[in-house]
């Protein structure tokens, strides 16, 4: 086998041997891709079929923009130019499949999956974040957590890191238990469940079952679960029933938790001193996002790398770097407007976390508002759901509250100080752009797909044009 670079992810003699196609061979990947608007110079370039969109559509992009290679299952596709290596297979899923699996089985480190209803990607970024203190850490981006996100996520596992992190989603059941089974890892872990997706299931039960099966997982394996759920019994259950875990470890505010919470007190720089417990045994750190939520995920965090076997002293200073990433709770200027960016995702249970929060914030100089999206698959539970919002809102007392999407339509009336409805977050932003002003705050939550993040361009764009006008009169 060739000698490796220290930023070689894969060779080409590797891809195609394992991938079983046909070209060239002399070139190197420093990472993978399948979308050209994230790809990177040194990236290999899988072309994916999906009912939407044709990665063969995108080649001349992809070496555009640096590829090292790229694989197709299209002869048309093929070229010559040794400039531009091309190799063909059959089916281009099947080969980054079969690059995930062949990553999984040269992968000597230690691999922690995890899933649950809302805090699985901030928990992860944060075990990619503390673990990274330790040693070379590889995590999944963004929330690659489907059939398609875990395949190219364990493509990407170096062979030299030491950990492997991978969020692991689910719209129905059965669908953990066959990404674990790809990602086995040492170590499953479940942030939280409550009721989302609730289209592809009955009730609250059927999803507690689907998530514990990331306890499928080949054994012996390592649970970690919250003590505090109102499912801790069920999730335990469904767990030892496998089989397959030798050892759980449990995280909350309950005295029989492994990694308990002790006391938050006010901190400097704005964070919150955590002292905690692990196995009786205490300890503290620094914690700057707010809401009580992500001090229970930060919890969760400490379980997972406590699992992983991690210098616990380099966690624990390592925790006060965690910040809120794009669109999960993190804070924007802009303008001299306080965007409180949550607007990548909503399910009851972190709507109502980000609206509780939101309450009890210090109050700004300027004015409070709200933009809500409505939530999605939910089911025949969406209108319980949303109306269960309202006592919530009106809690946060605020100076306007837009609402976007018909789940909230049969609401309206309840909602005080109500500035606003559309159905489509591109009717009623513009409103909101124009009501804002310099030392005013907003918190904008909703499902990913009302697109309310579109708040934050339309800001810049208004910010910048004022910006010009004064320019102009000066």
């Amino acid at each position: 086998m060739p000698n490796r670079l220290p930023h070689e992810l894969w060779t080409g003699l590797d891809v195609v041997n394992i991938i079983k196609g046909e070209g060239p061979i002399h070139w190197n990947a420093t990472g993978i891709s399948i979308d050209t608007r994230t790809l990177q110079p040194g990236d290999l370039f899988i072309a994916l079929r999906g009912p939407k969109m044709n990665g063969h559509d995108f080649i001349h992009d992809a070496w555009a923009l640096g590829a090292c290679a790229v694989v197709v299952d299209d002869i048309g596709a093929l070229s010559t130019d040794p400039a531009y290596p091309t190799v063909a297979v059959p089916d281009t899923f099947q080969a980054l499949t079969q690059l995930a699996v062949a990553a999984r089985s040269r992968f000597q480190g230690t691999v922690l999956a995890l899933t649950g209803s809302v805090g699985k990607t901030s928990v992860k970024d944060g075990l990619a974040h503390v673990l990274s203190a330790v040693g070379e850490t590889s995590a999944s981006r963004s929330s690659l957590n489907n059939h398609l996100g875990v395949p190219l996520s364990l493509a990407r596992l170096p062979n030299q890191a030491r950990f492997g992190i991978f969020e692991v989603g689910m719209n129905h059941s059965g669908e953990i238990t066959q990404l674990v089974a790809s990602i086995r890892p040492q170590i499953a872990l479940i942030t939280q469940v409550s009721y989302q997706h609730g289209e592809f299931f009955s009730d609250l039960d059927e999803i507690v079952l689907a998530k514990s099966e990331i306890f499928s997982a080949p054994a012996p394996l390592v649970g970690i679960i919250p003590r505090d759920s109102p499912h801790y019994e069920a999730l335990l259950r469904h767990g030892q029933q496998t089989g397959h875990v030798t050892q759980w470890i449990t995280f909350g505010e309950h005295p029989e938790s492994h990694i308990r919470l002790q006391s938050m007190e006010p901190g400097l720089m704005g964070q919150r001193r955590i002292s905690i417990t692990i196995n009786g045994t205490p300890w503290a750190y620094d914690w700057s996002l707010p809401g009580y939520h992500t001090v229970y995920n930060s919890l969760a965090i400490v379980a997972g790398a406590f699992a992983l076997g991690a210098d616990m002293e380099k966690v624990m200073q390592a925790m006060k770097g965690i910040t809120a990433c794009d669109g999960r709770g993190n804070v924007r200027i802009v303008g001299g407007i306080e965007v409180i960016d949550d607007a990548y995702n909503a399910a009851p249970a972190s709507m109502h976390a980000a609206l509780e929060t939101f309450a009890r914030l210090p109050r700004a100089k300027g004015k409070r508002y709200i933009l809500l999206g409505q939530m999605r698959e939910l089911g025949h539970y969406s209108y319980a759901c949303h109306r269960d919002l309202i006592p919530v809102i009106q809690a946060c007392h605020t100076d306007g509250v837009w609402l976007c999407g018909p789940e909230f339509f049969p609401f309206l009336t309840e909602i005080p100080n109500l500035l606003g409805y559309a159905d489509r977050a591109c009717d009623i932003i513009p409103d909101v752009v124009k009501t804002l002003d310099s030392g005013d705050s907003i918190l904008i939550k909703g499902a990913n797909s009302m697109k309310l993040s579109a708040l934050i361009p339309a800001l810049e764009q208004s910010v910048a044009q004022r910006f010009s006008k004064t320019q102009e009169h000066e």
